[in-house]
């Protein structure tokens, strides 16, 4: 976890105990500075998962190889499935996962020329 996102989360937590003191309080669930609270929570919930998100799309393996390297990844596992017996649903992901790169990837050749 990067220490941008562990900043995030830390700043969400004091939020969220900030909001739960508020909500002691009398009419708290309507103050406005309950709300803000609230909205301030979801803003940094939703920072997080899109840097969460970004950072898992960069660790993607996938994301650096080039067609023929996807294709050939592609073949290799599954050979792999084809020697198994019975289904495994993890190769089974990972080959549409990697069907659908290669169709991204040639979309985005196709458009660029």
């Amino acid at each position: 976890m990067s220490a941008e996102i562990a900043k995030k989360r830390e700043e969400l937590e004091q939020v969220k105990e900030l909001a739960r003191s508020l909500l002691r309080q009398p009419g708290g669930s309507t103050s406005p500075a309950y709300r803000a609270a609230s909205r301030k929570m979801s803003e940094l919930a939703t920072e997080i998962a899109a840097m969460e998100t970004e950072q898992h799309r960069k660790d993607d393996p996938l994301e650096s190889m080039t067609i023929d390297e996807l294709r050939s990844h592609y073949e290799a596992k599954e050979k792999e499935y084809g020697a198994m017996s019975g289904r495994d649903f993890r190769t089974i992901t990972e080959l549409t996962r990697i069907a659908d790169r290669i169709r991204q990837k040639e979309e985005e050749n196709e458009s660029n020329g």
